[in-house]
């Protein structure tokens, strides 16, 4: 016969007593599919030659040992680097990184003071950087090579990506420094609508003169005055549409000193057919720049300040975002599509902190997890994607 669970006296709980003998445990079972993901980025090896820091060689810890420790840390939510106390005897982290124990928060602290100016910082910059890109690139010089990966991923994971391109739904923007033939040529053959920016040098300013209608648009913040040209610079092999967005500011610094009356002026390259202020929005629109602030402060705590010197507090914000952008990487690259908008917060909350028990089977490393996992099947896809990288 069934349980009638309605007939359950009201605060009817057993007692269930408490020992704390359990070894080789970890809450963070998770984090065995990020840490292999880290380690197919390199990411120790890259830090290292970025960040030109370095420590005694009688020292326990390496340099970039210390970042990826911080990194880690930041990634599991820890804010401050006293939380890090928590995760100095983490077994599955020690194990997966092969030291007996952890640094300690003190010795973290201390050794985010060794940024001591801005060039210290440009390492951690220049990493952040190679990381969004790829691991080879990291000027725009690659930006082509990166196009064609990110066009190829996307054909991966994206279902009907063919469609949408031939309906005119992937859509790109360029700001000035990746003003070049060869961006708008690949995205033109990739089959991407594209929004770039257009530095204004004299030949163009020839054109903007000509122009004798302008139409006046109404605008959130002011009111702008547009046209379309077709022009081709002198490094382009064909013309294309370039919108011009034209404001007066009343007597501002930022007027054009080529022209009269004050205004300033910005140029568009696009292969779109939409309205000009359309065009214009879409290269202003910031989007969900907002909703990622919110997530780098209540998912990572960049508003926690660390140390009491500033290139300190600035490498760990470097770091933190280092951190946000390794998440987005394994929530494009590992991770299915639904996960996309997923918050750091649910992502450890479902996929980070599983409790688990390290043992060892022969020499072979084995890290058990719950049978019941409700999320068991979607970690096993993200270990045969993440196989694949």
């Amino acid at each position: 016969m069934d349980t009638i669970y309605h007939k359950r006296r009201p605060d009817a709980t057993r007692n269930i007593q408490e020992e704390f003998n359990l070894k080789n445990t970890t809450v963070y079972g998770g984090y065995n599919l990020i840490a292999d993901f880290i380690k197919a980025k390199r990411l120790e090896a890259i830090l290292g030659k970025c960040v030109g820091i370095k420590k005694a060689d009688w020292c326990t810890y390496e340099f970039s040992f210390i970042l990826r420790c911080l990194i880690d840390g930041y990634i599991l939510g820890m804010e401050r680097t006293k939380h890090f106390e928590a995760l100095e005897e983490e077994n599955l982290i020690k194990e997966k990184l092969g030291v007996k124990k952890l640094p300690d928060y003190t010795t973290l602290n201390k050794d985010l003071k060794r940024f001591k100016d801005e060039g210290d910082i440009e390492g951690l910059k220049a990493f952040g950087m190679r990381l969004i890109r790829s691991s080879d690139v990291h000027t725009s010089a690659g930006s082509v090579e990166f196009m064609r990966g990110i066009d190829k991923k996307m054909g991966q994971i994206v279902k009907r990506y063919k469609k949408l391109k031939r309906r005119g739904k992937v859509l790109a923007r360029f700001d000035e420094g990746f003003d070049s033939e060869e961006n708008y040529k690949e995205a033109e053959e990739l089959g991407w609508g594209y929004v770039g920016k257009v530095r204004c040098f004299n030949p163009l300013k020839l054109n903007i003169f000509g122009i004798k209608r302008w139409r006046k648009v109404g605008n959130s913040s002011r009111d702008i005055e547009v046209a379309s040209i077709t022009y081709k610079a002198g490094r382009w092999s064909k013309g294309r549409r370039v919108v011009i967005i034209r404001w007066q500011d009343d007597g501002g610094t930022q007027g054009s000193f080529f022209d009269e009356l004050n205004y300033n002026y910005a140029a568009f390259v696009t292969n779109l057919n939409w309205a000009e202020e359309d065009i214009y929005g879409f290269y202003n629109n910031r989007g969900t720049v907002e909703n990622r602030i919110k997530e780098a402060k209540y998912g990572f705590g960049i508003d926690k300040i660390p140390t009491d010197e500033f290139y300190a507090n600035y490498a760990a914000l470097q770091l933190k975002m280092i951190a946000y952008n390794l998440v987005s990487l394994f929530q494009a690259e590992v991770m299915d599509m639904g996960t996309l908008r997923m918050s750091i917060r649910s992502i450890r909350k479902m996929f980070i902190n599983i409790a688990g028990k390290l043992i060892k089977r022969g020499r072979q490393r084995i890290l058990k997890l719950a049978e019941d996992y409700i999320y068991k099947d979607r970690h096993l896809k993200m270990r045969e994607q993440l196989a694949s990288i």
